[in-house]
């Protein structure tokens, strides 16, 4: 996916053709997400975690990861208060 900054389209071609350059990168993360086994008590979720945490870094979110009942879960902050980890 593509981070470079996003300015408004000057036309619906302009808005088509950033939508088609982002559309194949977006069908491959969901490939390889889908890839990732969802048995109990395999790594999946992590792995899984990882390529969203390395497919959003780009855009400058602040990150964490937090536990709830045992499952991992990323959590990813745009805006706002900037003292958080």
């Amino acid at each position: 996916m593509t981070t470079a900054p996003r300015t408004k389209p000057h036309s619906i071609r302009d808005l088509q053709s950033e939508i088609e350059a982002e559309v194949e990168p977006a069908i491959d993360l969901l490939r390889r997400l889908i890839a990732e086994s969802s048995v109990e008590g395999s790594d999946a979720i992590g792995r899984a975690e990882q390529l969203i945490a390395d497919a959003v870094r780009p855009l400058g979110g602040r990150e964490a990861v937090h536990s709830l009942g045992g499952v991992p879960n990323l959590v990813v902050e745009w805006g706002g208060r900037t003292d958080r980890p």
